[in-house]
């Protein structure tokens, strides 16, 4: 991962970068990191311009609908993503 920038956002850092492989076209990867849990976590990631966190919300979310909403239903659930 070759670090492009960074830029500070409402929520965080926002983080560029580009991956490289050997054998691959490099593509772009831009996370947010954040440090409000004490320590720094990230909790968003896009992939050439594809962002990973409203997907696998909305999917989450699915799945605890389908349980009525109960958590502990939805946590054996989790694991298996």
């Amino acid at each position: 991962m070759q670090v492009e920038g960074a830029r500070a956002v409402p929520d965080g850092i926002e983080v560029t970068t580009t991956a490289v492989f050997a054998n691959a076209a490099p593509f772009r990867v831009d996370f947010r990191a954040s440090e409000a849990t004490g320590q720094p976590r990230s909790f968003n990631l896009g992939v050439e311009g594809a962002n990973l966190l409203l997907p696998e919300r909305t999917e989450i979310q699915a799945m605890l609908d389908q349980r009525g909403g109960d958590i502990d239903r939805l946590t054996p659930g989790l694991s298996q993503m």
